[in-house]
């Protein structure tokens, strides 16, 4: 999986806690990898909006998925979990604006 924080790209094999005291969070772009057993998420992005906290897990310390990233919304109230062998691409960007929707797939 590549993760790539603000234009950066980070190392995914390792533990990250990204979180942001800006006003309206993280915007995030995931890209699902082509080969997914799972046609529902084949070839899909998903973008997330508000969220204030990022969880890469440490592959070493998760035994179920190979990995999973967390992203936390404490603008919209809820949480996410991913595993990364589903995940191309993980893109953390700076949020520009408060949105009513967190999620937004299939696009």
């Amino acid at each position: 999986m590549k993760l790539i924080y603000l234009g950066e790209e980070l190392e995914s094999n390792i533990e990250h806690e990204l979180e942001t005291t800006s006003k309206f969070g993280f915007d995030i772009v995931i890209t699902y990898k082509e080969d997914v057993e799972y046609p529902d998420i084949k070839n899909t992005i998903h973008k997330l909006y508000n969220f204030t906290k990022i969880y890469n897990m440490d592959v070493s310390k998760v035994f179920i998925n190979d990995g999973n990233i967390i992203f936390e919304s404490s603008l919209h109230n809820g949480y996410l979990n991913y595993a990364y062998k589903f995940i191309e691409s993980v893109e953390i960007f700076l949020s520009k604006r408060l949105r009513k929707k967190w999620l937004k797939s299939n696009i």
